[in-house]
């Protein structure tokens, strides 16, 4: 029964190192557990990376779905700050930006 609660506990490293800004507190946690201090920090480092490697797979059909969507027509709201920036520039832009 020990192991397997101890297997459970280094799968929820792994899965818990995944998520984003929870990942800070996972290393500490597994230890103050009693868990291995060296699986606690391999696991955690493969959990992070799992998501990082996610995301470098999927950015380009991310940017792809985005560029298409960019493409159907720009909103009210990006036009008219094209406007302005062609109009004042940037500081313009930058004091508009809240007034809208």
């Amino acid at each position: 029964m020990e192991f397997s609660n101890e297997l459970w506990a280094y799968i929820m490293v792994f899965l818990l190192a995944a998520i984003p800004w929870i990942e800070v507190a996972v290393i500490p946690l597994g230890i103050v557990k009693g868990l291995s201090p060296f699986w606690v920090g391999l696991l955690a480092f493969a959990g992070n990376f799992s998501t990082v490697f996610i995301l470098v797979i999927f950015f380009e059909r991310i940017m792809a779905m985005r560029k298409k969507k960019s493409k159907e027509g720009k909103s009210r709201r990006q036009r008219r700050a094209k406007e302005i920036f062609n109009k004042y520039g940037l500081p313009g832009l930058s004091i508009a930006a809240p007034i809208q």
